[in-house]
């Protein structure tokens, strides 16, 4: 980031800022700062912007390890805040994640039986 702003005399996260979404702004901001994103920060990257990406936060959840989904479920004020974002099917869905890493069949007929059509 130095580098940059040596080179063009600006602000990257302005840059970054102005020309793409939101998400993609705070995503870019983590990889700079931390070079990976942990659970948690997956999962904020997620819910920035007008509504949050569940399909991409399942994924997050489910491609994470145990002690990664323990850690961030027992972040009590976080998890307020994944509440107050996400709620009713996603909310449970969620939950179930975190402890358990997967669906059951069970649970997967569950929640695809939600929603119109079915």
């Amino acid at each position: 980031m130095q580098a940059y702003k040596q080179k063009y005399q600006g602000d990257i996260q302005k840059m970054f800022a102005g020309m793409y979404s939101h998400r993609s702004v705070k995503r870019a901001q983590y990889l700079l700062r931390y070079g990976t994103l942990n659970l948690r920060q997956k999962i904020e990257v997620e819910m920035t912007g007008w509504g949050a990406d569940r399909r991409a936060i399942f994924k997050a959840i489910e491609e994470a390890s145990e002690d990664e989904r323990r850690r961030v479920q027992s972040e009590n004020d976080f998890m307020d805040v994944v509440a107050s974002e996400i709620s009713g099917k996603s909310l449970e869905r969620i939950v179930i994640l975190l402890e358990h890493g997967q669906l059951s069949k069970v649970q997967k007929l569950y929640f695809a039986m939600e929603g119109w059509g079915t």
